[in-house]
């Protein structure tokens, strides 16, 4: 529960920063997604590695390292090429991109991904490479080590299509040795499981105060006699090949999501309780394999797992607060006496319900919300004021309730609500409020000609062009805005407009703008009205400040219902920026038009649905779009000259009559 302080020398930092750098350069190219809380030892080589190497970092929005969307977002505007996962967090991850292949050409720029802190799964390695090694060629590192030994001491890169039933934590990085030994240090040979002890340049200075812990853990290696080595407590076997594999921990420590956490200490605390006669804590598996805390407990009379969690509370983090408790009369005990841990492995778990304070759910969003609540927790009676973390829910259970809503509920709902309102009464009250707030605008769909779509049933994807626009007409807009002519924000959206009219030879038609993301406005564009590149732009620039009148939110604007309208779309021009692109925003315009600057650059983007719109005919109509956007600058340019000559020689017929 008291994190032990370990006393890192700077050399050894540099050491493990330096091998990083031989092994995964880092140009100046490069980006670092920095989201480890700084109480978690990867942060060291987030916040230290790219500077190092002259490279850049962007520091995730904290409570983001929790959210898939947010990472995604992260990773595509800053163009971040390498990041660090705990495995049971890259689960969830491959889980999203599995259920949401379109966000996968957002992560592009994505090289290098560095996952410990736990056991990585074969599983985890095959979807991995499914989904980023095949499309992007993205590296999958499996690194390994103890903050005793400066964070990591060794690494294993997953290689595709030569993925081992269990995958290995490698060998050693630089100036770092491995031993695996028996009960009497010696060595062992490949094949036979023993203590992991590590030595060389990474070895801490031992446990700040804790001088008998510090002794006891780091040892005179008898291999490099004058020096010392760890002993880890990890129970390992060397390959022949050289990797190391990791077996299990030879003592009662476990990791749950990341954290490092002795058994024994929960069990202490427990005990502690008045009350608790016998205490066991193991790890357990809920159905989706994510690993939790179990208490086994007898007592003299049984006390409502609400009173030990706030107890417990009291001295432990909520990592080590057990997920769910079983009441026993006794506990099982081997031929020898002592406790029988496999034999609790097996033990059915038959947890209490909420004595004297279940409810129902009285409507139908309260027993949806109940459903899915049963299917993560694994329990059969939830009432609605059952609190989520106090029934067995966690951080990575709630992602996995938001991508259930997501789904459901599409932009309703945050991550951040789900922490706020933790019971289903509270949650379905927020939801029906946040639903009245978000009635649905009405807004006029665009109707394109028939050629224009395809008749598929897969699951909508986004599909992209890009293309940079040149330099002349770069700096031509840049003078526009300067010069207090026309913004480029305008002047690309008349252009499109220009362009889908003549599309669907409409007079009137409506774009959802937004030069954020954070809120909406529908331009309603008057064609028939425009005579010249000067009014185009001058209706544009009317159209924006009619719409910014009345704001709307994402939820306001309703999805195309495809059944009724199969013609129908409604497009989206928006300025990319540091705001995330919602699973919500795709679902509701099936074509989007969108710009960005990157160093004195413009780039223009058209994101389409490939599953309902045709490939050729959105290549021919983002080619149009281009087109039009050069000759709307060119004449627009040539009007402005036109009208200041006119100017000028208007002013000097006034000079010389005065």
């Amino acid at each position: 529960g008291n994190p032990k302080g370990v006393m890192i020398e700077h050399h050894s930092v540099i050491n493990r920063i330096a091998w990083m750098q031989k092994a995964y350069p880092l140009t100046a190219e490069d980006v670092i997604l920095q989201k480890t809380a700084f109480t978690f030892d990867v942060s060291v080589w987030e916040l230290f590695w790219w500077a190092q190497a002259g490279a850049a970092v962007h520091f995730l929005i904290p409570g983001g390292e929790k959210d898939p969307e947010q990472i995604i977002q992260a990773i595509e505007t800053s163009r971040v090429t390498t990041l660090h996962f705990v495995p049971s967090m890259l689960h969830l991850f491959l889980a999203y991109l599995e259920a949401k292949p379109e966000h996968l050409d957002r992560l592009r720029t994505l090289q290098c991904v560095f996952t410990s802190g736990e056991a990585l799964l074969a599983h985890q390695v095959e979807r991995f490479q499914a989904l980023l090694g095949e499309q992007h060629g993205t590296k999958l590192i499996n690194l390994y080590g103890p903050t005793e030994a400066t964070v990591d001491v060794s690494y294993f890169e997953c290689l595709a299509g030569e993925t081992p039933s269990n995958v290995p934590i490698g060998k050693p990085i630089d100036n770092t040795e491995l031993y695996v030994v028996d009960g009497n240090l010696r060595l062992l040979p490949p094949g036979i499981p023993g203590e992991l002890c590590i030595g060389g340049a990474g070895l801490a200075r031992g446990y700040l105060g804790r001088p008998e812990l510090s002794e006891e853990k780091f040892t005179a290696n008898p291999f490099r006699p004058g020096s010392r080595m760890y002993r880890t407590g990890d129970l390992a076997k060397q390959l022949p090949d050289g990797n190391i594999e990791y077996l299990g921990r030879l003592d009662h420590q476990v990791k749950i999501r990341g954290y490092r956490i002795e058994l024994g200490e929960i069990e202490h605390k427990l005990l502690e309780i008045e009350g608790v006669q016998e205490a066991a804590v193991l790890v357990k598996e809920d159905r989706g394999g994510n690993p939790y805390l179990c208490a086994f407990l007898v007592m003299k009379e049984q006390i409502p797992s609400s009173v030990i969690r706030a107890s417990l509370a009291q001295t432990l983090p909520d990592y080590m607060i057990p997920a769910q408790y079983a009441y026993l009369p006794e506990m099982p005990l081997s031929n020898n006496g002592k406790l029988d841990r496999r034999q609790l492995q097996h033990q059915q778990v038959i947890t209490e319900e909420t004595e004297g304070t279940y409810t129902a759910p009285q409507n139908e969003l309260e027993e949806q919300l109940v459903l899915m609540w049963q299917q993560l927790l694994n329990r059969e009676r939830i009432g609605v004021h059952d609190h989520f973390f106090e029934i067995g829910g966690h951080s990575l259970l709630l992602l996995q309730l938001h991508t259930r809503l997501e789904a459901s509920y599409p932009g309703l709902i945050q991550v951040t609500d789900l922490f706020a309102y933790p019971t289903i009464s509270k949650l379905a009250a927020f939801m029906k409020q946040a639903g009245k707030q978000h009635s649905a605008a009405p807004i006029s769909y665009l109707t394109l000609p028939s050629d224009y779509f395809v008749q598929q049933t897969a699951a909508a994807q986004q599909a992209v062009y890009k293309l940079q626009l040149g330099e002349l007409e770069t700096r031509q807009l840049g003078e526009f805005e300067q010069s207090g002519h026309a913004k480029r924000h305008v002047v690309l959206l008349a252009s499109l407009a220009y362009v889908l009219a003549a599309v669907t030879k409409s007079t009137e038609l409506t774009i959802v703008n937004s030069d954020s993301l954070r809120s909406f406005q529908a331009a309603e564009l008057q064609m028939g009205q425009v005579s010249g590149i000067a009014a185009l732009i001058s209706m544009a620039e009317d159209a924006l400040r009619k719409g910014a009148s009345r704001e709307l939110q994402l939820e306001q604007i309703q999805p195309v219902k495809i059944k009724e309208s199969p013609q129908a779309v409604l497009p989206l021009f928006y300025q990319r920026g540091a705001v995330p692109i919602r699973d919500a925003q795709r679902s509701r315009f099936d074509l989007q038009f969108s710009y960005y600057s990157e160093k004195d650059m413009i780039f223009i983007l058209c994101e389409y649905n490939d599953k309902r719109l045709s490939k050729l005919k959105m290549k021919e109509l983002f080619g149009q779009y281009i087109r039009i956007i050069r000759t709307v600058i060119q004449q627009y340019a040539s009007e402005i000259q036109f009208m200041e000559a006119a100017a000028a020689s208007e002013d000097r017929k006034v000079e010389r009559s005065l």
